[in-house]
């Protein structure tokens, strides 16, 4: 029983990032003037593997919505699922938390010398990030 409970929770996390994250998709996409995708759950993942929410070819998301935090094991499955070309991203949070945090790439250094490294970020600060890049995607800035 606890299997099927904790793949439920999983799936209503994975539903509450789509429900977070399709307005400003629909937003930026009307600004632009485009008809904006349809962010859904992957429901082949655990046949074939893959992250959790599929519907922008730039980014792979994993959601976990767990009892206890295994972030390092998470981030190394959310790297490994990500594709060529794609910016993994977890959202993550514990039972009874209210707000969800993120673990994905940022840019440390020099344009000439830097590197990237796993950050952590407050769920508004990625808001912020996927606004922006989302934006930066469609006119091929990124």
């Amino acid at each position: 029983m606890g299997g099927a409970m904790s793949r439920n929770k999983g799936k209503r996390g994975e539903r509450e990032i789509i429900t977070l994250l399709q307005p400003l998709v629909d937003q930026v996409y009307e600004a632009n003037e485009l008809d904006a995708p349809v962010l859904k759950r992957n429901t082949l993942q655990s046949d074939g593997g893959g992250f959790d929410i599929v519907g922008l070819d730039w980014i792979a998301l994993e959601v976990k919505y767990h009892e206890t935090f295994q972030v390092e094991k998470w981030w190394e499955q959310c790297m490994r699922q990500a594709g060529p070309g794609q910016m993994p991203v977890l959202v993550y949070r514990r039972n009874g938390m209210r707000t969800w945090l993120v673990r994905m790439l940022g840019f440390v250094g020099e344009p000439s010398c830097g590197h990237t490294v796993p950050v952590s970020v407050r769920w508004e600060d990625f808001l912020l990030w996927f606004r922006t890049r989302l934006a930066k995607e469609l006119k091929n800035e990124w």
